[in-house]
């Protein structure tokens, strides 16, 4: 409702200034136009009838009131020259200059997009020289809002991502599509994704990929795609082979949540879609890494592993810059639906069962993903502000292998920022099915309509998201703008 109203109105302090002036000389008039018209009744009232026969040029009024009503108009209309009217339309010409002006300035031109300054308001343009503090929010604004995955942590060990070439547009993408940032996979860290002298870092590390793919509500979507041109023939692109295709059906024999919507959306299309074989052509072609495995030491991609896609729906760009670092290793997002996630690990596909998403809020400062393993234990990933998910961690014994990366992750966290990086801390927790319903009930309860409800829910997942364990962090790059200085 608020937003159906018209905006609200400007007014600059001279505007202000010009309105208080203009109001005292009205009241200034009055006071003339009033002491006239009651000097003109008491002068008549005083008058005598006989002198109008000896005073020439002086005539008799039998009602003075009345004319003292016609002196009072007529000293309006004689001293309405005091209400400075000219005043308001000088002051109206000057501000159509000086927004001529401010379209017109050379050093206010920004030529990557070919747009000049515009200028919304008229009224409070005199303000721009009167500033003395400008206070500015930093992410859109003074910042290019395109995180790019920068740095990370796991275990305790840094992992350096410098900026990578500029992605290459493809052939196949159409000219209004901007292929996914490329990141450049860090070396080192792509050997100890495949280390056996160290399988536990080993397992941290590919664990802490799966979070940055899982622990989130980005979406994959699969565009429609006009399999006819503009000229009326067939697009002669050849596209990489759909692997929903490939993917098996459930057991109970119901049709997969991605053949639904695929269906649904080609019912609707006024255009051809592709066939069932052929995929968007919004993919792009990342190199297989190595893991360890016989088949997996080739040089050459195999199709149905290095075609991913490239087109995320993230809620925020912090999510989707963390989505993207993980398919540039190999974990690839492939599906999402409401209580199943599919991840593409290591040329394998694997479903996770999704029992909870707790959306990020600004009283947790975190968000949680509760998954079910193969095994049938009950996984918490947690993503979220240093100072929220550190304090949830376990108690660590001094001198501990644990204690020591805690503490070398604190510092990394500490330079991160310092390098003016975003920094997300993850963390997770193992929970037996028996706790995870235990809790699950309390939280139905906790739920209820009543007093002190969001209370209780707060209080709730907080019980749920604690005792957790420390994975690892990110550092995600906010780049400014250009011109914007460095402080």
């Amino acid at each position: 409702m608020l937003n159906n109203g018209g905006p609200r109105y400007k007014c600059s302090k001279l505007e202000r200034k010009m309105n208080t002036d203009v109001i005292w000389c009205v009241l200034v008039l009055l006071f003339l136009c009033c002491a006239g018209a009651v000097g003109c009744k008491l002068w008549y009232d005083h008058y005598s009838p006989l002198l109008y026969k000896v005073t020439p040029f002086i005539t008799y009024a039998d009602k003075p009131a009345y004319e003292g009503l016609l002196i009072f108009w007529t000293y309006i209309i004689v001293l309405q020259v005091m209400i400075p009217v000219s005043l308001y339309v000088t002051i109206e010409m000057t501000k159509l200059l000086q927004v001529y002006h401010i379209h017109q300035d050379v050093e206010m031109y920004d030529p990557v997009t070919n747009t000049r300054t515009e200028c919304r308001a008229l009224n409070i343009t005199e303000e721009l020289g009167q500033i003395n503090y400008l206070f500015s929010d930093k992410t859109g604004t003074l910042t290019e809002n395109k995180m790019v995955f920068r740095r990370c942590t796991v275990g305790g060990v840094d992992y350096d991502h410098p900026p990578g070439p500029p992605a290459e547009p493809s052939p196949d993408l159409p000219p209004i599509v901007t292929p996914i940032t490329k990141v450049s996979p860090n070396r080192r860290m792509l050997q100890h994704m495949q280390d056996n002298n160290d399988a536990q870092h080993t397992q941290k590390v590919r664990e802490f990929l799966l979070m940055l793919a899982v622990c989130n509500t980005v979406v994959v979507s699969q565009p429609h795609v006009d399999a006819m041109q503009l000229s009326g023939s067939q697009s002669g692109g050849h596209f990489p082979t759909d692997r929903s295709a490939d993917r098996p059906a459930r057991s109970n024999g119901t049709l997969r949540s991605n053949d639904k919507y695929a269906r649904l959306t080609e019912s609707r299309s006024t255009t051809p879609s592709p066939p069932p074989s052929t995929t968007s052509p919004l993919r792009i072609r990342l190199p297989r890494f190595p893991f360890g495995g016989r088949d997996d030491t080739s040089s050459e991609p195999s199709t149905s592993a290095d075609c991913q896609l490239a087109r995320f729906e993230a809620e925020s760009p912090d999510e989707l810059a963390l989505a993207e670092a993980a398919l540039a290793y190999g974990y690839e997002l492939r599906s999402r639906a409401p209580d199943e996630v599919e991840v593409g690990v290591r040329g394998e596909v694997v479903r996770y069962k999704v029992l909870r998403v707790q959306q990020f809020d600004s009283n947790r400062k975190c968000m949680s993903v509760a998954m079910r393993l193969p095994t049938g234990q009950v996984i918490l990933y947690v993503k979220g502000a240093d100072s929220a998910v550190l304090g949830a961690l376990t108690p660590m014994r001094a001198g501990s292998a644990e204690a020591a990366a805690y503490e070398r992750t604190r510092a990394l966290l500490s330079e991160y920022a310092r390098a003016g990086l975003r920094t997300l801390v993850m963390a997770k927790r193992t929970m037996q099915p028996a706790l995870w319903e235990e809790w699950l009930a309390g939280h139905a309860r906790a739920s209820e309509i009543g007093e002190g409800r969001e209370k209780r829910i707060r209080e709730s997942l907080a019980r749920l998201e604690s005792a957790l364990s420390l994975v690892g962090a990110t550092g995600v790059e906010d780049r400014l703008q250009e011109a914007v200085p460095r402080t």
